[in-house]
């Protein structure tokens, strides 16, 4: 059987359904510290990573041919209270029906290698350390563990993995 190839499309208000599949899910947001959102939330999400990509940051789409709507997304974002200012955060989330093909480091190799990262050294992936999939597709994507990070109302660390940018990369 031939392995889905995903592509990325910027995400677009009308994903709204598409998303909530995903965000209402509680395996999927198992890891999450916002855990499931309703649809304000994901409206909200939607307007906050819409508003990103003139920076060339936010999340987009993780779409397959043949198949209606996206089945998740992946991209980076800049949270300086989360990591480092010269780091930028790469996010990936799948629909469950979608996770062990691959997708999501395929997908999330395309939006690291997109043209887009300003003024990034490095870009990490903050990840409970439960979350074996997740590390998995990091290990993938050439990321190693960098360090602990523990947030606010956390109770064990978060890990953070992360993957040099050569300077002169566009």
């Amino acid at each position: 059987m031939d392995r889905p190839r995903p592509y990325l499309r910027p995400i677009e208000p009308s994903d709204l359904a598409a998303l909530r599949a995903v965000f209402a899910d509680p395996e999927v947001m198992r890891y999450s510290d916002s855990g499931v959102r309703d649809d304000a939330a994901v409206a909200g999400w939607i307007a906050r990573h819409r508003a990103l990509y003139r920076e060339g940051l936010g999340k987009r789409a993780i779409c397959i041919a043949g198949v209606d709507g996206l089945i998740g997304y992946t991209g980076l974002t800049r949270d300086v209270d989360r990591h480092g200012p010269e780091e930028l955060e790469i996010g990936y989330r799948l629909a469950r029906a979608w996770w062990g093909r691959g997708i999501a480091t395929t997908a999330t190799r395309q939006a690291i290698q997109a043209p887009q990262r300003p003024d990034a050294a490095r870009i990490v992936a903050i990840i409970d350390p439960g979350n074996a999939g997740s590390i998995v597709v990091a290990r993938k994507l050439g990321m190693i563990y960098r360090r602990d990070a523990m947030f606010p109302g956390y109770t064990y660390p978060d890990h953070v993995y992360g993957l040099d940018l050569a300077l002169d990369d566009p």
